[in-house]
């Protein structure tokens, strides 16, 4: 995994880590598997390839992994940030993700032809 769990500590405060972690860096670890398989699944609904490499993925993979924590111990409000963080960098480069999460219908169109 391109993305590691020293990242993740990285991307919040020290003592969030210890609160969102509970001091296990296997809780980090779960979280950044969860988020990888979630930023993937969004990557290849726009048709893109998943590159952990690529420097959006590993940002919203790392971001994902953050709201994962966050969720994971009941602080809500700061979790829907950054789950609706991870949502707008990825649209903002590969396009829409909604794949069925929140996706607004458009209206179906088309004609017939008549013999």
């Amino acid at each position: 995994m391109a993305v590691s769990v020293e990242d993740v500590k990285k991307a919040v405060t020290r003592q969030e880590y210890l609160t969102l972690t509970a001091g296990d860096d296997g809780n980090a670890l779960m979280a950044l598997e969860r988020a990888s398989l979630w930023v993937k699944g969004k990557v290849i609904s726009t048709g893109n390839e998943f590159d952990e490499e690529n420097e959006v993925i590993k940002t919203a993979i790392i971001t994902r992994s953050v709201y994962e924590l966050f969720s994971f111990v009941g602080f809500e409000s700061r979790a829907k940030q950054k789950a609706e963080d991870a949502r707008e960098l990825l649209e903002s480069y590969f396009g829409n993700t909604a794949g069925g999460e929140n996706r607004e219908m458009n209206p179906i169109a088309g004609a017939i032809r008549v013999p």
